[in-house]
């Protein structure tokens, strides 16, 4: 089984989970995160996708249903799912968070599966509102708005 911490992201991808990792503590389960990502990637002119669906793991037996999570590229950018999954299941962390593939996602017994929904931009001062501030301290790194998607 992966381990998250054995994923090897695109040095563009690691810049953004470093990002990502700062607003972790937000105070918003998949909808608004997902929301804040969006609203920055928005912001800077890269291309994302926001989905909405649910995850499945026949591991655990869990269904997260619904579910939000943003892709970019074919990769995963899922905070939340922690929220809704023990972290914890026979002493061994299998939860994918973070950025990671469909790949690794389904190699720790998780099954994303959903559709484009779509995405409305709010204001700032709306959005840092909403998550106690951190909205405002997500900075988008240089090097994925440099990348060709």
């Amino acid at each position: 089984m992966v381990h998250p911490s054995d994923i090897i992201l695109p040095p563009s991808f690691a810049d953004l989970k470093n990002a990502l990792d700062q607003v972790n503590l937000a105070p918003l389960e998949c909808d608004g995160f997902t929301l804040l990502i969006c609203s920055a990637l928005h912001k800077q002119n890269i291309p994302f996708t926001r989905m909405l669906g649910y995850v499945e793991s026949p591991l655990t037996g869990h269904v997260v249903e619904p579910h939000m999570w943003v892709e970019i590229d074919g990769w995963i950018i899922d905070y939340r799912l922690q929220m809704w999954v023990p972290k914890y299941v026979a002493e061994q962390e299998i939860i994918p968070h973070g950025i990671f593939s469909y790949n690794v996602a389904e190699d720790m017994g998780f099954n994303y599966h959903g559709d484009p929904t779509g995405f409305n931009y709010l204001p700032d001062v709306v959005l840092d509102f909403m998550s106690d501030g951190f909205y405002s301290k997500l900075k988008i790194p240089a090097s994925l708005r440099e990348t060709t998607f």
